[in-house]
């Protein structure tokens, strides 16, 4: 009879107890390997399945802050807007509306100054012409009176010697 040592190194024939439990045992490391693998694959796809999560949760968070973004800024824009019409509107006063305003009653003032200044001098000048325009009806005149008399004097130099 043979010792154990002897059957697991001799070549067992085909359907011996030796052959089967050789081939039992390699089907049992195969099936070892495979489960393994199996293993390994199911944590593969636990990772891929998580970090897909996370990705679609990442998005979410994405979509959000730009959402949240996008009403804010339409909620700056319409402030803006609406202090802009109010500012056009004179509803709101800012400085610059007070000193423009300051600036123009200035140029109220000075205009004023000015235009009696040119309103004076128009008189003073209408009043120059006017006088200069006497003058010269009188220069008229007596242009006239002297033409009339220098035309009567020949008359008259003859009249006087007539009556001589």
């Amino acid at each position: 009879m043979p010792t154990t040592s002897e059957v697991e190194s001799s070549p067992a024939r085909a359907g011996t107890n030796a052959d089967l439990a050789r081939r039992m045992d390699r089907l049992e490391g195969r099936q070892d390997g495979v489960e393994k693998e199996v293993r390994d694959l199911a944590v593969t796809v636990g990772r891929v399945e998580s970090n897909q999560k996370h990705a679609d949760e990442l998005s979410l968070l994405r979509h959000q802050a730009l959402e949240t973004g996008i009403k804010s800024l339409g909620g700056q824009f319409s402030d803006f807007t609406r202090r802009f019409e109010a500012i056009l509107t004179g509803e709101v006063e800012t400085v610059q509306m007070k000193q423009g305003q300051a600036m123009l009653l200035e140029w109220n003032d000075w205009r004023k100054t000015v235009n009696g200044e040119i309103e004076a001098l128009q008189e003073a000048k209408d009043q120059g012409a006017a006088r200069t325009a006497g003058r010269v009806d009188v220069i008229s005149w007596a242009k006239a009176v002297a033409l009339v008399v220098i035309a009567a004097i020949p008359s008259a130099v003859v009249l006087v010697e007539a009556l001589r």
